[in-house]
């Protein structure tokens, strides 16, 4: 592994951290890890990959800085600020979409930052005890400004109305809808039709961990929805019909199978009658 260049190392770890973005594509589409404990080996996972992003970064950083400092000092620290830049916004974005999703439960709020900020807190004491001279004023700043900005992004998604955010998301799944109609000439039956790229970029509702859309289509018709229920403890679960046009032919109720295959694999919702 030494004889590697140490720009691999670099080339790995910004690698891991595009994985990361591209699993995220569309807003972290997990759950609050109270709504589901198996999503905790996801979560976990994910601050891993995160940590093992940095190390990388870092093992490539040194061997090239110490052959470029001689020759331009400025250039190093640019690269070296930009790519910790890189790393805590990807951190504060997982944050943020872990509090939305962790408000659609029984919300944990500000206690999911507490070993974030904790661990902030350590870095920076690190820093100032090793560091000389001025340069420990970084580690009394870095002690202060992340833990700051993880308060602000955890105030940030507890403000956020998920349901309102799942009706913006839904008026874009619309929106597509009736373009691949003006495209096509008819509704897509089924919203890979509308390919993998749009798909993509169109994020599913933030309801209920691991749901997508309710859609059935064709021809001159489609209905849009997704499944609810009207309180994170309430069993019960129903379908929330937000979109249709045309008469469908006669068919079971709107996310009558998500709702049948989310009550089969959940506990919670056994014996519920959807309302």
């Amino acid at each position: 592994a030494r004889r590697v260049d140490a720009r691999a190392w670099i080339g790995l770890g910004l690698l891991i951290l595009a994985g990361l973005i591209w699993l995220d594509a569309g807003g972290w589409r997990g759950s609050g890890p109270t709504a589901n404990p198996s999503l905790w080996p996801a979560v976990v996972l994910s601050a891993l990959a995160l940590a093992a992003a940095a190390l990388l970064l870092h093992a490539g950083l040194v061997p090239v800085a110490a052959r470029l400092y001689p020759a331009a000092r400025l250039y190093p620290a640019a690269v070296c600020l930009g790519l910790s830049a890189l790393l805590a916004a990807k951190a504060l974005h997982s944050l943020y979409w872990i509090t939305i999703w962790d408000s659609t439960y029984d919300p944990l709020a500000y206690i999911l930052i507490v070993l974030p900020g904790l661990a902030a807190v350590l870095a920076g004491l690190a820093l100032t005890l090793s560091l000389a001279g001025r340069a420990r004023a970084i580690g009394v700043e870095y002690a202060l400004l992340i833990p700051a900005l993880l308060v602000a992004v955890s105030a940030l998604g507890q403000r956020v109305d998920f349901r309102a955010l799942t009706e913006a998301r839904a008026e874009r799944v619309r929106q597509a809808v009736e373009a691949y109609r003006a495209r096509t000439g008819r509704y897509p039956a089924d919203l890979r039709a509308l390919g993998a790229w749009r798909r993509l970029t169109l994020a599913g509702p933030v309801i209920l961990a691991g749901q997508d859309w309710c859609y059935r289509g064709g021809g001159d018709y489609y209905e849009l929805g997704y499944a609810t229920r009207a309180h994170w403890s309430d069993p019960r679960l129903a379908a929330q019909r937000y979109a249709a046009q045309g008469t469908p032919p006669d068919q079971p109720a709107l996310c009558a199978a998500e709702i049948d295959a989310i009550r089969a694999s959940d506990p919670a919702y056994h014996g519920a009658s959807p309302e």
